[in-house]
């Protein structure tokens, strides 16, 4: 569900031109160091503004953000936690201000690489003994 729901949020980034990289316990599982986790962690590439901007632009997309004071967090903490209200999955947005922000994102893409996370899940399908190529195919078809 985590894959799903963030296919659907990069999409939405894609949608507005914004460069993201995801980081955390979900990219170190699809870059093949398994660890569990339960939310999403990207870095957007942007200033405070257009992080509010694109918080506010999420409209109708089914992303809402997990907290009514999302604005003073994201001052304080340059961090806006999102949630999917479909799924309850928890996306948190590190606001990419940095230089260091914008190195981690030149070095992982600027797009989800899918090619990769395929590799990836076929290499992994032998040891968890479950179609992932196939999984994942379908949550973004070609």
């Amino acid at each position: 569900m985590l894959i799903e729901v963030l296919a659907k949020f990069a999409g939405e980034l894609e949608a507005r031109n914004y460069r993201y990289a995801l980081i955390g316990g979900l990219a170190a599982s699809i870059r093949g160091r398994i660890r569990a986790t339960e939310d999403i962690d990207l870095i957007v590439l942007c200033n405070l503004e257009e992080a509010l901007n694109l918080v506010e632009s999420l409209g109708d997309s089914g992303f809402s953000p997990l907290l009514e004071n999302y604005e003073q967090v994201a001052r304080s903490a340059l961090l806006i936690p999102i949630i999917d209200r479909s799924s309850g999955i928890q996306l948190d947005l590190a606001i990419g201000l940095s230089g260091f922000e914008k190195d981690i994102v030149e070095v992982l893409g600027e797009r989800f690489d899918w090619q990769y996370c395929l590799a990836a899940a076929k290499r992994l399908e032998s040891a968890v003994d479950i179609d992932l190529v196939q999984q994942m195919k379908r949550l973004r078809p070609s």
